[in-house]
């Protein structure tokens, strides 16, 4: 007879490696409880009698157990520890070769190529041989959640699991006699250490770690974007202490971790990080003090860091304000890497640039600038620099930039008046160009402070580039420059808002730079001559939306029957903006109102006015 399985499951078309467990992050892991079943009680289940020897045999043959895996499978834990031999460690639980039945439907049995490949040295044969096991075979050995197939004596062990005795002396026998079976992946890619996590065994996962089991041995056939080592498996799906053990093992094998590579993240904290709340990177930081740095410089699960959120809520600055000088000098012990900074929206750097106090500010950069430069050529130090520093000058008011050049020049006592001076045109000049780069996403309060606070730092050249800009926004933005103006329009700049005015339909805008306009002047001087001009002004002028400007052109002077003759959008567009006048405006010219006109017209207004306009027809008897 064939050996049924003691728990049958769907054996999936990819070898499935690994279970996962629910993370837990606040709460010790309760050890995998001991089954207690009576010695023998496997081999009962399939006819056979433990205790004879005749049957023990049959059972071994048919099951394709090893004795030791055989003994441990049926809890016979005293016979276990009696056969353990290093030799036992390398063994896989693997099928018998002849268990599938023939695809020629005769009396033999056929073998089935993968049973010896998944011995086979090759990596890239044994690999096959999975894939081929998976396709294959339609159950697999199982208790409870645990795929027991192809387990080595470790990891069935740690499956079982093994009562605490066996386990010690099968951990303490590697250790000693075979100390690569520590790291060693079983048949189907799992390593010891990670069945360990998997089953949240934390006694088992302190044990092999003391033995010496390597925490980022990659378990093979793990699935794609899975973890693959029991490191990085532990920062994604273990509790806490799992993964403090493990960092901590890490910690003590390795001379070495700063500066602290966040880009690489070596022992996965970042990545733990962001999946725990900021309590539990706090305490983990407590418990770590060599990566207590690090931890702190990580996202957590509100997106942000420790060290971010201090610069952000003021306890930072209150604890330098006070004279807490040793912060800083407790900042600069952090073990703290350059990578942990370039993402602006969680730098504390950037964060500092706009919210802390200058003397903090100062500080911080004075600090932080010297680890992000450390290495100039792996990391963009230079463009990061630049938007903290074009971030602070966005942020701050003409009164802080001067404590700042205070501040920053105490060291520099050299520094005469002119040269101070100098100085502080050079900065305002660039605040001035991060400014015009910045204008069209600040908010009207942070313009307003911008321009004040360059204003008189500026070229009448550069204060017309503002004007341009400023006089054709829809916001405040035109009255606040307009206030400001202390210097004449250059006419290239008059000409540009009448055009740019226009275009947007900003009357009170086009209304200004007409006003001033030498072209629009040269207009109605011309309309004055009897000329036929002012056709595109017309047009500028109406889409602009300012009566004013196109009842100055046609009192000039303005053929407005050759321009509706020409085009009949025109009579639409007047009709939107001058309603209640449209009929004296068109009266004595030549024109019939069309349906045409009516659907171009906007405004309601408008189109009533259109069609009024037409004849009506009465009937005379």
């Amino acid at each position: 007879m064939s050996l049924p399985p003691v728990t049958t499951v769907q054996q999936p078309i990819t070898p499935v490696t690994t279970t996962v467990i629910n993370p837990s992050s606040s709460s010790q892991a309760a050890p995998p409880a001991l089954r207690t079943r009576p010695a023998g009680w496997h081999a009962k289940l399939f006819g056979f009698d433990w205790n004879r020897r005749a049957d023990q045999h049959k059972y071994l043959v048919k099951s394709g157990l090893p004795e030791v895996h055989a003994a441990i499978m049926n809890d016979d834990w005293d016979l276990a520890l009696e056969l353990i031999c290093p030799e036992d460690l390398g063994l896989h639980w693997l099928p018998p070769a002849s268990q599938r039945p023939s695809k020629k439907n005769n009396s033999g049995l056929d073998t089935p190529n993968w049973a010896f490949e998944l011995e086979s040295q090759d990596k890239a044969v044994r690999n096959h041989a999975i894939l081929q096991m998976a396709l294959y075979a339609n159950t697999i050995t199982s208790t409870g959640d645990n795929c027991l197939y192809g387990a080595n004596l470790l990891t069935l062990c740690l499956l079982k699991p093994a009562r605490p005795d066996v386990m010690q002396h099968v951990i303490n026998l590697a250790k000693t006699q075979a100390p690569h079976y520590l790291n060693l992946p079983d048949a189907i890619g799992r390593t010891p250490l990670w069945v360990a996590i998997e089953n949240q065994d934390q006694a088992s996962v302190q044990l092999l770690l003391k033995a010496g089991a390597n925490p980022l041995q990659d378990c093979e056939f793990s699935a794609e974007g899975e973890p693959k080592s029991p490191l990085s498996f532990a920062a994604k799906y273990a509790n806490k202490e799992f993964f403090r053990d493990l960092v901590r093992a890490m910690i003590d094998h390795v001379e070495n971790f700063t500066p602290y590579d966040f880009n690489k993240d070596p022992l996965f904290i970042s990545r733990w990080a962001s999946g725990h709340s900021s309590e539990d990177v706090l305490w983990l930081a407590d418990q770590l003090e060599v990566v207590r740095g690090p931890l702190l410089c990580c996202k957590d699960l509100s997106g942000t860091s420790y060290f971010y959120r201090s610069v952000i809520d003021g306890s930072l600055d209150k604890k330098i304000a006070s004279g807490n000088e040793d912060l800083i000098e407790w900042l600069k012990t952090l073990d703290i890497s350059s990578g942990s900074y370039y993402e602006l929206e969680s730098s504390p750097l950037y964060a500092a640039a706009s919210v802390t106090s200058i003397p903090s500010y100062l500080k911080l950069a004075d600090f932080l600038l010297e680890k992000i430069n450390e290495n100039p050529e792996e990391n963009n130090s230079e463009k990061f620099t630049r938007e903290v520093y074009e971030n602070f000058l966005l942020s701050r008011t003409a009164e802080e930039i001067d404590l700042f050049l205070e501040k920053y020049n105490e060291d520099s006592p050299e520094l005469d008046e002119d040269d101070k001076l100098e100085q502080k045109n050079e900065l305002m000049q660039y605040q001035y160009k991060v400014l015009l780069r910045s204008q069209h996403t600040l908010s009207f309060n942070n313009y307003a402070r911008l321009v004040k606070s360059v204003w008189p730092f500026i070229s009448d050249e550069e204060k017309n580039t503002l004007f341009l800009d400023a006089a054709t926004r829809a916001d405040d933005r035109m009255d606040l420059v307009f206030g400001m103006l202390d210097c004449a329009l250059d006419i290239s700049t008059v000409e540009s808002i009448l055009q740019r005015a226009a275009s947007i339909g900003n009357a009170r805008a086009f209304e200004f730079a007409a006003d001033r306009s030498f072209k629009m002047g040269w207009v109605l001087e011309s309309l004055k001559a009897g000329n036929d001009v002012g056709h595109g002004m017309l047009y500028w002028a109406l889409t602009a939306g300012s009566l004013k400007w196109v009842d100055k052109l046609i009192a000039a002077g303005l053929k407005l029957q050759n321009i509706i003759s020409s085009s009949d959008s025109y009579i639409s567009i007047l009709a939107d903006l001058d309603p209640q006048s449209l009929a004296n405006k068109l009266k004595g010219l030549e024109n019939k109102i069309t349906p045409r006109m009516i659907d171009h017209a906007r405004t309601e207004a408008g189109k009533q006015a259109l069609t009024a306009l037409i004849p009506k027809v009465t009937n005379n008897s």
